[in-house]
């Protein structure tokens, strides 16, 4: 099963989430996992193969806020807002596991619909619950707007990936907050709030 873990620099909201995140990411590099480095989180899209398992370190959920973000979605017009959702719905992914914060917005009714469609969903609050997991892919995003340490985070990580591990990937657009426009949905999912 590929297993692909992404990292968003917004979830370490305190010096424990900080410490936590660079044990974890040191710990990939050293086993040589294939790391890329990203602006904002929808440039994964690309990154994860059809079929995935995909595990988030986010505080935020990427799949939608509003019912307009889903139409855009299913129409294969994606933002870091949106992104999992996209995964969801064009690339059928097999599994999310998010590692959320305690203050992290969860409670949003909207999106249980959709993640009743996937085959595993699981949320935890603690970066220890996948420390044992063996990923094929790391995807490290900066979240610059997000959270004012989340540059800061960043650029520690790829620091210590340069001197671990150089052989790393950074993806750099010239529009990081640009959307990113799917040629054609790959697959057709029911959605909620199709018209």
């Amino acid at each position: 099963m590929n297993k692909i873990i992404t990292v968003d620099c917004d979830w370490a909201i305190n010096e424990e989430k900080i410490i936590g995140l660079i044990s974890l990411c040191t710990k990939l590099f050293y086993q040589k996992v294939p790391t890329y480095f990203i602006r904002q989180h929808h440039s994964a899209f690309p990154l994860v193969e059809e079929n995935s398992f995909l595990y988030n370190v986010d505080h935020h959920h990427d799949l939608f806020y509003n019912k307009d973000m889903v139409k855009n979605a299913e129409k294969g017009i994606l933002t870091e807002a949106t992104w999992v959702l996209g995964l969801i719905l064009h690339k059928k992914l097999n599994g999310y596991v998010w590692v959320k914060n305690f203050t992290s917005n969860a409670d949003d009714k909207l999106i249980e619909y959709y993640l009743r469609k996937i085959k595993y969903f699981k949320t935890t609050n603690t970066i220890k619950d996948i420390e044992d997991e063996i990923f094929n892919k790391l995807i490290i995003c900066e979240s610059a707007f997000y959270h004012p340490s989340s540059s800061f985070v960043f650029e520690i990580l790829k620091k210590i990936c340069e001197n671990i591990n150089p052989e790393y990937v950074d993806v750099k657009k010239d529009n990081e907050l640009g959307h990113i426009f799917l040629p054609k949905p790959l697959h057709r999912v029911q959605t909620k709030f199709q018209d």
